[in-house]
């Protein structure tokens, strides 16, 4: 990247959702997180209850005891002055480099429409397409809503992020904002290049197949005495 394209950056943070539960998995989601996008910008930011990770490309922001992820996520966003954040889950491993001028031209159209919040994993041909973009808008019926990898106006996500609330309470308000009448919330067009690559290791508290596959695909065999890994199957347990 060179420092013309580098610069196209302060506006926007990379945030991290995450706390002191999941601390195991910082050390694999920076892993390659860096390897895949070497280049990041300075303002990477790691939401965390007491536990700092020890990066100094990282910035920790500290929330305190953990109440739920919409206080969690409020109190951290309420600490970074950016105006745009890329907004990233600590369990989504990046498998691919990050697309940084792919990456840019999005940033870049999503400032200029006015963006309040762009899907960046979610492509389509449903929807207005948005004039000079790859996007299209959103609406009640063609939104399938996700907090993870997208583009959010830092003012809609301490809106969104409710005290109190969990991460799926907080994806339903976006679903009410778009029926009381929200325009400025959108999607890839089905055409748009992918953004983001990543295989998604854990759920819960256990690890995915997938994502213990691709660990040690890669030379790293985590401590499944911390995080098990439980046979998977389709009954209830």
């Amino acid at each position: 990247m060179d420092s013309s394209s580098a610069s196209t950056l302060p506006s926007c943070a990379v945030v991290i959702s995450s706390c002191d539960a999941y601390s195991d998995l910082w050390p694999y989601f920076f892993h390659f997180f860096f390897k895949h996008w070497p280049d990041a910008p300075q303002s990477i930011y790691l939401i965390a209850n007491e536990r700092r990770y020890a990066d100094p490309r990282v910035k920790t922001r500290l929330v305190g005891p953990d109440l739920q992820w919409g206080s969690n996520t409020r109190a951290a966003i309420s600490q970074i002055d950016a105006e745009v954040l890329l907004f990233l889950l600590d369990d989504f491993f990046f498998d691919a480099p990050f697309p940084v001028e792919t990456f840019h031209r999005t940033l870049a159209q999503f400032q200029a429409a006015q963006g309040r919040l762009l899907e960046l994993r979610l492509h389509g041909k449903q929807g207005e397409a948005i004039d000079g973009t790859c996007f299209r808008r959103s609406d009640p019926e063609n939104l399938c809503s996700g907090i993870n990898s997208n583009l959010w106006h830092r003012e809609l996500l301490l809106d969104i992020a409710q005290p109190g609330l969990n991460i799926w309470q907080c994806e339903s308000l976006v679903r009410k904002k778009l029926r009381e009448g929200e325009r400025q919330f959108y999607f890839m067009d089905q055409d748009a290049p992918k953004q983001i690559s990543f295989v998604e290791g854990v759920r819960g508290r256990f690890w995915k197949p997938e994502g213990l596959a691709y660990m040690r695909a890669n030379g790293i065999r985590p401590d499944l005495k911390w995080r098990p890994c439980p046979p998977q199957g389709d009954g209830f347990f």
